[in-house]
């Protein structure tokens, strides 16, 4: 519990796997998830700065994004600075905090990404 309150919402981890794959040219792919925003701007700058310094390919965000919906403005004000297409679903704080999806539909579109709410997306890269 203690990791959970004071640890993990400032902690960044890093790590690397290389997936065989017979493919023409490979995919960095970037995950991270459990933003939990609640307005520490030098924290998701920090978090924005980190991912696009490993310049991935395709980001892919899954679920909690805020705690509190009045926060979804700013959160995505930050996100829509990733320079890859960013693709996410929502997690339950979102739900809990009854957040506007179609506005995070709408900038994680004109990012190039999409927001996957009870849908899927399957494309060739």
């Amino acid at each position: 519990m203690v990791n959970a309150c004071a640890v993990e919402p400032e902690w960044i981890k890093v790590r690397e796997f290389i997936l065989e794959a017979n493919v023409s040219k490979p995919i960095r792919l970037l995950h991270f998830t459990d933003l939990h925003y609640k307005g520490d701007l030098d924290y998701l700058t920090t978090v924005v700065d980190r991912i696009n310094s490993l310049s991935p390919d395709l980001v892919c965000f899954t679920g909690d994004l805020v705690e509190e919906a009045d926060f979804v403005a700013p959160a995505l004000e930050q996100l829509i600075k990733i320079k890859a297409p960013l693709f996410g679903i929502p997690g339950n704080h979102d739900y809990w905090a009854d957040v506007d999806f179609e506005m995070i539909k709408d900038r994680f579109h004109e990012q190039g990404g999409k927001w996957l709410r009870r849908k899927h997306q399957l494309e060739r890269l």
